[in-house]
């Protein structure tokens, strides 16, 4: 590179490595023209600007007497095409992944004698029930996903027991969790909103998804998506029970197997535990190790159970 000073009209910037790198000299008052010039191993692109010779220099070459000259490596352009390509591959990539593992999830076929184990435990439950029931895991399943595989706390006994009942099939859960996620899903306690923060921004963000997967506002719901609705409509002892509209209830005291009514309303509402983490697309992240292991063992304690990092 070798740089002159100039006048006032600016600097004249001359870069080359030798004058074959050009295809041609460049001659003419006023010109502003582009050429390209090289060897297989150094190729430039050089774009010539106004024709003058401002500090009155007296070059002897025509094609030197330019006021502004830019070279760009042929290296440098491959490099940003090339990152460019790589970028545009990644996001459809990765668009076409989370596809695939959304289908997946929505249409996974559930281990036989699942739907028996659950019965055992709610001998109540027709097999439609239970297909309803599994419907609703698979919207936990989905929120999971969508945050991005951030952590979710499971909002309905019922969906629970039968995630417990589907863990105990270990091949086929990992196996599941592999393809649905890419990695396996863990289980942490969890429980309604209360003063545990992490188990609030976990509820709050699988209210998000849930209510997204149904059309449903989940900043003013008019409805229950399915798997908050679930433990009320099957009337499951010990479930938890949710309203959307949280004026139309005065909040009892204790937990859900107390018989207390939670409003979907809550979620959006920071006086609960001073934030509203979790709620809302990209908005909070409740994310950190689980440790709950890589076993098959639900480690879930009382309030039922979350999922995720």
């Amino acid at each position: 590179m070798r740089k002159y000073g100039g006048e006032a009209q600016g600097d004249v910037v001359i870069s080359w490595e030798n004058e074959a790198d050009l295809l041609e000299p460049v001659s003419g008052r006023g010109l502003a023209s582009t050429r390209w010039g090289g060897s297989a191993s150094s190729f430039r692109v050089w774009h010539i600007g106004r024709f003058s010779d401002p500090a009155n220099l007296g070059l002897r070459h025509p094609f030197v007497w330019s006021a502004e000259l830019t070279a760009l490596p042929m290296n440098t352009l491959l490099l940003a095409g090339t990152s460019a390509l790589v970028v545009v591959f990644s996001l459809v990539w990765r668009r076409y992944l989370a596809m695939r593992r959304e289908a997946f999830i929505r249409h996974a076929e559930l281990p036989k004698g699942l739907f028996e184990r659950l019965q055992k435990r709610h001998p109540n439950l027709t097999t439609k029930e239970c297909q309803l029931v599994a419907h609703g895991l698979r919207q936990f399943f989905l929120a999971h996903l969508q945050s991005g595989r951030k952590f979710v706390s499971m909002p309905s006994q019922v969906v629970d027991d039968l995630w417990h009942e589907f863990i105990l099939y270990t091949k086929n859960y990992d196996a599941f969790c592999r393809q649905a996620f890419g990695r396996f899903l863990h289980h942490t306690p969890a429980v309604v909103l209360g003063r545990a923060q992490r188990g609030n921004a976990g509820l709050r963000r699988c209210w998000w998804y849930v209510c997204k997967e149904e059309n449903i506002n989940p900043r003013a719901a008019s409805r229950l998506p399915l798997l908050f609705a679930l433990d009320t409509k099957l009337a499951i002892p010990g479930g938890f029970r949710y309203v959307p509209d949280c004026r139309s209830v005065r909040r009892e005291g204790g937990d859900a197997s107390g018989g207390a009514v939670y409003c979907g309303g809550e979620f959006s509402d920071a006086s609960i535990d001073g934030s509203v983490d979790g709620f809302g697309d990209g908005h909070g992240d409740a994310s950190s190790a689980d440790g709950s292991g890589g076993s098959g063992s639900d480690g879930c304690g009382g309030g039922g159970c979350g999922g995720g990092d």
